[in-house]
């Protein structure tokens, strides 16, 4: 199927791709949810990291190491139209005892190709992050500058080759 047969399809037709596309996902065990972006950039970095998946309802991490270090995965799909960095709303990082050791970020191309991919620690999503009053969360971005933070640790090549490896 070409982009021209996808741009003629009826919206309902379009739709019912998209269901059988994250069935298919899910079936491949990189799905665990129906948020794609998400759960395809949980799934990349534990693949690339060799973590393990927390429980599916466990409040502020998705990945777990050998050492019991946590790890929050978000994700942001980088399009032409927007270009914006910032990831999913990060909660309670005022909590008196972290919920997470580490956000990792993932950056994904408009393609859903990896553009950056990186472990931030906990203490510096929190200096950088900004509140987000209305939704009782704080808002972190991904700029360029992060990776250059002492303790982030670039992991865009482990994630690449994670990603050849699905081919």
């Amino acid at each position: 199927m070409n982009f021209e047969e996808l741009r003629n399809m009826p919206v309902p037709a379009l739709l019912g791709l998209y269901g059988k596309l994250l069935t298919e996902l899910n079936n491949r065990k990189i799905l665990r949810t129906n948020n794609l972006l998400g759960d395809y950039a949980e799934y990349l970095v534990k693949e690339a990291r060799g973590l393990r998946q927390a429980e599916k309802s466990n409040k502020g991490y998705d990945l777990v190491d050998d050492s019991r270090l946590r790890y929050e995965v978000k994700a942001r799909r980088i399009t032409q139209a927007k270009g914006k960095r910032e990831l999913g709303a990060i909660r309670n990082l005022e909590a008196q005892q972290p919920l997470f050791d580490f956000l990792a970020g993932v950056l994904f191309n408009e393609d859903f190709s990896i553009y950056k991919a990186c472990l931030v620690p906990f203490n510096v999503v929190k200096e950088h992050a900004k509140p987000c009053g209305y939704q009782h969360a704080c808002k972190f971005q991904l700029h360029d500058y992060i990776w250059d933070i002492q303790g982030v640790r670039d992991i865009t090549n482990e994630v690449k080759r994670t990603v050849n490896l699905l081919n």
